[in-house]
């Protein structure tokens, strides 16, 4: 995903947590107030609920290095 230029140029990734349903994702940043503007975006247009935790059984990130 990218955003608008900022001065800085701030980033947020957004992958799938795996590749089960429902869909799942993982918004990271290093701008904390980023990944959570990005979060609310994506809640407003396609809906779901936000959580700073994984669904229970879910907690195996693929993409974790």
């Amino acid at each position: 995903m990218a955003l608008r230029p900022v001065s800085d140029q701030q980033q947020a990734d957004v992958d799938p947590l795996d590749d089960r349903e429902p869909l799942v994702l993982v918004i990271r940043s290093e701008n904390e107030e980023l990944a959570r503007k990005v979060a609310i975006f994506l809640q407003s247009e396609a809906g779901g609920d936000l959580s700073d935790d994984p669904p229970q059984g879910r907690n195996e990130w693929k993409w974790q290095s």
